[in-house]
């Protein structure tokens, strides 16, 4: 079901990237961020996104984009079982201001 998880920051940078079917080309990355730059605010954003043959399903928490990606269809749900599954940490011991810790 998921092909690849790209993380990235406010900026459109990847920062971690994984794949379990296939290679995605980070092309996709591309093609979402101008669409994301095309809104007044990331929270406007919409959770599911057609670029061709795939989806994206992204998530956007505390400065940080998960985006999801799917090669077919999937149920309403599907979307709402990422959102829901990722996390973010901080930790209150931090000395500075750091890239928060990430569950998922």
């Amino acid at each position: 079901m998921l092909k690849s998880l790209f993380i990235m920051d406010e900026t459109g940078l990847v920062i971690i990237e994984k794949h379990w079917r296939g290679i995605t080309s980070r092309n996709v990355c591309d093609n979402f961020w101008r669409d994301v730059l095309s809104y007044p605010c990331y929270e406007d954003v919409p959770t599911v996104k057609q670029y061709g043959r795939l989806y994206v399903v992204q998530v956007y928490r505390s400065g940080v984009f998960f985006a999801a990606i799917l090669e077919r269809e999937v149920g309403p749900r599907a979307p709402l079982i990422v959102s829901r599954r990722v996390t973010v940490n901080h930790s209150p011991f931090a000395p500075c201001r750091c890239l928060p810790a990430i569950l998922v």
